[in-house]
């Protein structure tokens, strides 16, 4: 074989190496785009804390694992809420990714969250996060676009297996910019009208007197009139 067919022959396995590593690239790199900041408002209504999220652009996609043919998951675009005390550095994470995030509403412009407040916490789905009355508390808004899956973790002699931790697979947006809100001072399960105590009508100091001398003086003038007669 000469120079020039050994060229073309080593041109044409490169080019089909090059061809089989872009083949197996994976899907998810090429089919999932990273969501944008979320834009977002905090406020109480009555004893309701809600969250209200602008929506963004998403279409789902399905996600094939090449290490395991057979899964497959549907990404979503879904949302994580963080907090903190004014005045404090430590934030609160109000989902642990085993329990799942909010998703994103795809029937409306914006996406609405909802949590009761007693005047001192709410609850999320399976954390207690603590509000408290006249304090003030940071909150930022996190996009995420991807899928919860386990993974399987394979034993040292790779004849058993035993399900890995819950992790989220995708891609994220930055923090978004920090709200600061102020909590009211009053919780709102107290009552903010109570109803008024009625009152028992009083009868001024003279009138019980008087009544006397009335009937006193009625009874003197029947009897003189029986007398008369």
């Amino acid at each position: 074989m000469n120079t020039r067919s050994k060229f073309f022959s080593l041109l044409f396995v490169g080019i089909l190496v090059i061809t089989s590593l872009i083949a197996v690239k994976p899907v998810f790199a090429q089919s999932t785009p990273k969501p944008s900041v979320s834009e977002f408002t905090v406020k109480f209504e009555g004893n309701m804390l809600v969250i209200t999220i602008k929506n963004q652009p998403f279409t789902p996609s399905t996600i094939q694992d090449n290490n395991t043919p057979s899964e497959t998951w549907t990404t979503s675009l879904c949302f994580d809420i963080k907090t903190k005390q004014h005045s404090s550095e430590n934030w609160t994470d109000w989902f642990p990714v085993y329990d799942g995030y909010p998703t994103q509403n795809s029937s409306s412009t914006f996406t609405v969250l909802s949590y009761g407040w007693d005047g001192s916490q709410i609850e999320t789905t399976s954390r207690v996060v603590n509000i408290l009355n006249g304090t003030q508390v940071d909150f930022q808004v996190q996009a995420m676009n991807g899928y919860i899956h386990r993974v399987l973790n394979f034993k040292a002699n790779g004849n058993s297996t035993s399900m890995g931790p819950y992790m989220f697979t995708g891609e994220t947006s930055g923090w978004s910019n920090t709200q600061t809100i102020t909590i009211p001072e009053t919780s709102s399960s107290a009552s903010p009208n109570p109803t008024p105590t009625p009152t028992v009508p009083e009868f001024p100091v003279l009138t019980i007197p008087i009544l006397l001398v009335v009937m006193v003086f009625a009874g003197l003038l029947v009897y003189f009139k029986k007398r008369k007669r």
